[in-house]
């Protein structure tokens, strides 16, 4: 049996290809866009065959496995074109794959109107909506998602089966009792992924409130936050580079990770569980976030503490909402607990959607 991860950005940059890969003990091969070929070790032992991306490559892979057990998964709406040239040749062929998964990231939503760069936003808008809506009636193809939410607005939208949740939660990396014993930076906050998502419009209520906010991520550097913020408040805030997903134990010296964009209402911000929210969980963190995170709050809201929820006009109690989570020896058995729990689901889910065995 194989397992093909098909993406349009580096697998091994991508946390949820790389938790997916962590979950299934069988020859995996990402086709995707990197600079490494071969072979590559992805941690804890496991190796997978890493190939740069294209049509030629992806019919040569195709053509050369035809006939074996072979899984082919497809992440976001760059890689639908993809799944539909792969499933052009299975039905001419059905051993071409035995089974075709499309893992929806994100929703393609309708852009905002205005300029040029609109039209071709609509353009493109119009062209993944109707190559989702095919994709969504075909039989042979499994649709995935990581939460509830987007599996019913994409569901709705394209009329279609609505697809499974495997929400991207891996197992606590401490122990309960190494949770709970963990030091944490008293007077700092988290944020770490990528430039578009930085929380700079809480970062006065951070500095009123005595804390720091600590930077992680590709392309956070000192210019984004010269452009970003006044100069008064840059000291607010400390830079500290690229992370690689392999290697997040940074997030263990955190009590809280930041996600907070509160002028975004799309249903993709709404419905979002981002890969973010559950290496957090992993390490037992607590999460500062803006109300319209909809489907992050209703996790949140089964432990007290887990969440400092910062609502329009309440900026300015930051520290009184962090101060007044309960983070006793509770709290930490609680997150424990829940971390577990939503990981062992999320694998099972998966695993049954790509039909395979389990560990």
């Amino acid at each position: 049996m194989k397992i093909i991860h098909v993406y349009k950005t580096d697998c091994f940059q991508a946390s949820r290809v790389l938790l997916q890969t962590s979950w299934v003990a069988v020859d995996t091969i990402f086709l995707h866009r990197c600079l490494r070929e071969g072979e590559v070790e992805v941690g804890e032992g496991r190796r997978v065959t890493s190939k740069r991306l294209g049509f030629s490559a992806l019919a040569r892979l195709a053509f050369e496995l035809r006939g074996q057990d072979v899984r082919w998964v497809f992440h976001a709406q760059s890689s639908l074109f993809y799944l539909y040239a792969l499933f052009l040749f299975s039905f001419f062929d059905r051993g071409i794959a035995s089974l075709i998964a499309y893992d929806i990231h994100d929703l393609n939503e309708r852009p905002a109107a205005g300029g040029a760069s609109s039209i071709r936003s609509f353009v493109r808008y119009w062209i993944l909506a109707a190559a989702e809506w095919g994709v969504a009636r075909m039989k042979r193809v499994r649709t995935v998602t990581v939460s509830n939410g987007l599996a019913r607005v994409f569901s709705g939208r394209t009329g279609g089966r609505v697809p499974v949740v495997v929400r991207s939660a891996p197992l606590p990396t401490l122990a309960e009792t190494e949770l709970r014993g963990a030091l944490r930076f008293e007077k700092a906050l988290l944020f770490f992924g990528t430039p578009q998502r930085v929380p700079f419009e809480l970062v006065s209520s951070i500095a009123k409130a005595g804390y720091e906010l600590h930077l992680y991520g590709r392309g956070i550097d000192s210019r984004l936050v010269d452009l970003s913020l006044p100069e008064s408040l840059r000291s607010s805030v400390k830079l500290f580079g690229p992370y690689r997903p392999t290697d997040l134990d940074f997030i263990g010296k955190y009590k809280f990770v930041v996600l907070y964009k509160p002028d975004i209402v799309l249903d993709n911000f709404r419905y979002s569980l981002p890969n973010k929210f559950f290496q957090g969980l992993a390490y037992g963190t607590g999460f500062v976030v803006s109300e319209n995170f909809e489907e992050i709050r209703e996790i949140i809201e089964e432990i007290p503490g887990l969440g400092v929820v910062v609502r329009r006009g309440e900026e300015s109690r930051l520290g009184e909402l962090l101060q007044a989570g309960e983070r006793g020896e509770l709290f930490y058995s609680r997150v424990h607990s829940l971390a577990q729990d939503l990981s062992v689901r999320a694998r099972r889910a998966y695993e049954e959607v790509i039909e395979l065995p389990r560990l």
